[in-house]
């Protein structure tokens, strides 16, 4: 989470923070419902359409005692935002429909930062042989957002300074630019 710069040894929001360190909590996460279809098209150029959105009441997250937990612990952040989730994707059968080619898109947003939603390409495909179905995909996704110094100056301190430690010359914040690769491979068996 973002801690400001103001977040200083011995301020009362840093005390506070390290008190939290030992202290256990339950987490009780929000409701989440969503909706989809998919549509399948034969002619003139086969194809399967699928659409699904994913609302999740981020609002409504709560911990042990009915606190809400992030607001609590880390006051700078305003509150929860809830979120909505588009997924979208295509399936191309190729010749003789042994190997669909799939390609699909999300746009996932941020419950905590207006800033750091995702955006994700998909791309995969699958086979049946028999009762075995077997099925690879691979997604790439981007987001940047910017966030509270967090990287170590050559003082070995976090930019906000510890006592006595002068702080180096650059901006109390960072932009963090985070690129996401995955790969997941699926196998299914029909008795």
């Amino acid at each position: 989470w973002t801690l400001r710069s103001s977040t200083t040894p011995g301020s009362p929001e840093w005390d506070r923070l390290n008190s939290l360190k030992s202290e256990k909590r339950t987490v009780e996460y929000p409701a989440s419902w969503g909706a989809g279809f998919r549509y399948h098209v034969q002619a003139p150029v086969e194809f399967l359409f699928a659409a699904e959105v994913q609302r999740t009441l981020w609002s409504n997250l709560t911990s042990s005692g009915g606190a809400k937990p992030v607001v609590s612990t880390f006051p700078s952040i305003r509150g929860l935002v809830d979120t909505t989730e588009y997924r979208f994707g295509l399936e191309f059968p190729l010749e003789g429909k042994f190997w669909p080619v799939r390609f699909g898109f999300l746009y996932q947003p941020s419950y905590a930062d207006s800033e750091a939603n995702l955006t994700m390409f998909t791309l995969g495909s699958g086979m049946a042989v028999w009762k075995l179905h077997l099925d690879v995909g691979a997604g790439f996704g981007k987001r940047e957002y910017r966030s509270g110094d967090i990287f170590i100056d050559q003082h070995g301190a976090i930019h906000a300074g510890k006592p006595g430690t002068p702080p180096d010359s650059r901006a109390a914040v960072d932009t963090i630019d985070e690129q996401l690769a995955q790969v997941l491979i699926t196998a299914r068996y029909k008795f």
